[in-house]
């Protein structure tokens, strides 16, 4: 039985998309299939040459780079299975020497100079996941048929998708659709109100323990000092008293 459907297919022309086109879609015919499999093996992860640019933006005054790029194998291609992703298991480093040509704009001089280059070079390649389970936080767990970590928590998940709010699945928290800058002595809740409020409401708690001990503290050595001050005052005092009394004894 043929059926029909839409399937975008984008022709790229000097980089531009044009207008889509639509083609019809039917059974596969054994001559098809066979078609497309060859076409997979060509596309599959495996080595591939590929176009590599040589930066060297950390010498001062480099006009050019002879040669700007060079061509190197990396990993690349499809992997049969959707959540998996075409990564090198080992790789090699390799020289490349180039000629930078280079001016000072005080003196106006050219000059040419020689630098080696060190590209990554992949020597295999396999399929596989590139997220691993020791990339998941403590709220989260692998999940290696879909190849990423997943968040433990999905009542918290589901509850904040019934506020109409974003929930991250990196962090594993519930956020603010529309964030907006606030004034002066105001901060964005992005959490809880989604609203401007005073910037003391928004203070984490272990900022409030750090302000209030250093408050405490404060107050404890001022304390100190005053009674300090007050002890060296009745000190004197009494030294004061027992001058003047040893002076009368010996008039």
């Amino acid at each position: 039985m043929k059926f029909f459907s839409r399937i975008i297919m984008f022709t790229a022309v000097n980089n531009m998309f044009v207008t889509p086109e639509y083609t019809g879609i039917e059974e596969c015919s054994s001559e098809t299939m066979e078609s497309v499999w060859n076409q997979t093996r060509q596309t599959s992860c495996q080595l591939r040459h590929v176009t590599i640019n040589l930066d060297a933006s950390n010498h001062t005054g480099t006009v050019q780079v002879i040669p700007s790029q060079t061509v190197v194998k990396r990993c690349g291609g499809s992997c049969l299975s959707p959540s998996h992703s075409c990564y090198p298991t080992s790789s090699t480093m390799v020289s490349v020497e180039a000629m930078i040509i280079s001016t000072s704009w005080n003196e106006g001089e050219w000059s040419t100079l020689c630098q080696t280059f060190r590209v990554r070079e992949d020597t295999a390649c396999a399929c596989g996941c590139t997220v691993r389970p020791e990339d998941c936080t403590v709220h989260q767990y692998y999940q290696p048929q879909a190849c990423k970590c997943i968040c433990k928590n999905w009542k918290l998940r589901n509850s904040c998708v019934s506020q109409d709010k974003y929930w991250d699945t990196e962090s594993c928290t519930c956020l603010c659709k529309n964030w907006r800058s606030c004034s002066t002595g105001y901060l964005f809740d992005g959490q809880n109100s989604c609203t401007c409020v005073p910037t003391f409401v928004v203070a984490s708690p272990s900022i409030v323990v750090v302000v209030a001990v250093a408050l405490f503290s404060a107050l404890g050595l001022l304390t100190l000092l005053i009674l300090s001050r007050k002890s060296g005052n009745a000190n004197l005092s009494r030294r004061e008293t027992l001058a003047r009394v040893l002076t009368e004894e010996e008039i």
